[in-house]
């Protein structure tokens, strides 16, 4: 390790928390960007959702375990202009492996499942979200512990002797008293 980058990282180790907390937040950026614009409407209340007896639905294909953490894949087939769409959910404290589940559209037009827009169907996609948060608490600590293992080890033989100044100081009287 270059001997100027161990001196700052031993120099200032709440900026190193501080950038490891930054990476962690711009990394889970990515799940939440992914998955959470269809949480978010398949969790509000505006209008209602109605069956969308047009669109046929295939088992979702689930990777992952069961009951802990899942990837899920629906693919449904329009069966006028015979498009296929797919839909990804990421879930957890459920199995959706091969469950066919009903399409329903929202009154803004939007089409997602029958089993994703009941409570707990949102309860299982937000806690896969907070289970991959905890995770990533997780591994920023286990990476920060590693680093300060290793500078323990190896930071002496770099760090850099401070040469402390020999001269005196002088204090005039009113500097003294305020000390």
């Amino acid at each position: 390790m270059d001997e100027k980058l161990l001196g700052a990282l031993t120099a200032d180790p709440v900026r190193l928390k501080r950038s490891a907390r930054a990476f962690l937040i711009a990394f889970m950026m990515l799940p939440i960007i992914f998955y959470g614009p269809l949480l978010w409407k398949d969790g509000s209340y505006l209008g209602r959702w109605e069956f969308a007896a047009e669109m046929e639905p295939h088992p979702m294909a689930c990777s992952g375990s069961a009951y802990l953490f899942q990837h899920c894949t629906i693919q449904f087939k329009d069966k006028t202009n015979r498009e296929v769409s797919t839909i990804n959910y990421l879930v957890s404290g459920t199995n959706w492996n091969n469950v066919v589940p009903d399409i329903v559209r929202g009154v803004d037009g939007q089409i997602t499942t029958s089993i994703a827009v009941t409570g707990a169907g949102l309860a299982a996609r937000i806690g896969a979200l907070l289970i991959l948060l905890f995770l990533g608490l997780c591994i920023e600590r286990l990476g920060l512990y590693m680093m300060w293992r290793w500078i323990e080890r190896h930071g002496p033989i770099f760090q850099q002797h401070v040469q402390v100044s020999k001269e005196l100081t002088l204090l005039s009287r009113d500097r003294r008293d305020h000390f």
